[in-house]
């Protein structure tokens, strides 16, 4: 993929591009990474106005960053609702996909745990819910419902990035039962890509292992480095104005 950037700033100014390290090609090319996912992901960011997994394309173009992981329980509960409690994350999370969320309650026939439906309810919709019986988080003998919310981390990473904990969601029931599992599938944060030509160990690749795709984040990394190269050339018509 760098070199494959190089060739393409030469052929985008007529073989006159400058020069870039190792570490500038990896930063073009992480950007253009962020870039590709995060129009991929918004449905008003793409041409088909469609989300994630809704084409083929799409959906196997950011596979590799579909993962698991079960939701453990916060040490820390301080600012919870009622009937709330706050789950860790994964470290690598980035957005959620789909949720399982089983309580300590069973099934009237087949006796095994229920699986809960899992309704994702804003601050806002909390405000006004919280007195609608017909929104409310309820338990019976074959079916349960209950609300998430987004909640910050317990201690952020604004003083020191390493001392940041895991983001959190909040579960809310409704107090007659409570929550035994949390697992989710959930996009990850990209690994990045490192280009080190002089340390051919310290090499990473990108981690969208499909070659369109790479196609493409190196046309948008180009176009990137385009960009700032224009940003930063002097207007030499007004240089020659005053020579």
């Amino acid at each position: 993929m760098a070199e494959q950037f190089e060739l393409r700033m030469n052929l985008v100014d007529s073989f006159a591009a400058p020069s870039y390290e190792d570490v500038e090609i990896s930063g073009f090319l992480n950007l253009a990474m962020d870039l590709f996912i995060e129009k991929n992901l918004d449905e008003l960011l793409n041409q088909k106005k469609t989300g994630f997994e809704e084409t083929e394309s799409r959906g196997q173009a950011l596979s590799q960053l579909i993962k698991t992981g079960v939701c453990s329980v916060s040490s820390v509960q301080q600012g919870a609702f009622a009937n709330g409690v706050f789950y860790d994350l994964p470290d690598d999370f980035k957005l959620t996909i789909a949720e399982v969320v089983k309580i300590d309650k069973n099934h009237c026939k087949t006796k095994t745990p229920i699986q809960a439906d899992v309704v994702v309810v804003s601050h806002d919709e909390y405000n006004r819910f919280r007195r609608n019986y017909y929104k409310l988080p309820y338990y019976n003998g074959f079916e349960a419902k209950v609300w998430r919310m987004y909640f910050s981390r317990a201690v952020s990473n604004y003083e020191d990035e390493n001392a940041a904990t895991r983001k959190r969601h909040q579960l809310i029931t409704d107090g007659s039962f409570a929550v035994t599992d949390y697992e989710i599938s959930y996009l990850k944060e990209f690994d990045p890509i490192v280009v080190d030509r002089a340390n051919p160990a310290n090499m990473r690749n990108c981690i969208l292992d499909d070659e369109l795709t790479h196609s493409k984040i190196v046309e948008l990394a180009v176009a990137l480095a385009d960009n700032s190269n224009k940003e930063q050339r002097p207007n030499t018509l007004l240089l020659n104005m005053y020579n």
